[in-house]
């Protein structure tokens, strides 16, 4: 599936669980949907989502990590016409603020985009020097 259509897919899906999180009294603020293990935070305008930044909270045994919580960063993305307005800025500062809120010990990302990557190391974020991986399938 081309890019284009995956994202326009992610943001049809976080369409569809903001309508399902409009009708809870949950406690979220209104640029935050959650759904499962994922909080996202997201942008809007005219009442479309036009940027997410995902964070998948993981739980670990305690001994891997010190408090056995970490964050993933995920699903970042701003419709290219809404783009280089500082909106992604704004929302990763809003991610990271609610992760120390939720003493998360450390996060995590991944991106191969020279302009995200230049948001990231804005805002501390360190390249990791190894990554493994082991494909299954």
């Amino acid at each position: 599936m081309p890019t284009h259509a995956l994202l326009k897919a992610l943001v049809q899906t976080l369409q569809s669980y903001k309508k399902i999180i409009d009708g809870l009294k949950n406690g979220f603020k209104k640029s935050q949907i959650y759904k499962k293990n994922a909080l996202f935070f997201i942008e809007e305008q005219e009442k479309h989502i036009i940027a997410t930044c995902g964070l998948q909270i993981i739980n670990y045994m305690p001994q891997c990590v010190k408090c056995g919580k970490e964050g993933y960063i995920c699903d970042v993305f701003t419709l290219r016409e809404y783009r280089r307005k500082g909106i992604q800025t704004k929302l990763i500062g809003e991610c990271i603020k609610f992760a120390k809120e939720q003493n998360l010990e450390i996060l995590k990302l991944s991106s191969d985009n020279p302009e995200a990557i230049s948001i990231y190391k804005k805002y501390g974020f360190e390249k990791e020097q190894l990554i493994m991986e082991y494909y299954i399938k």
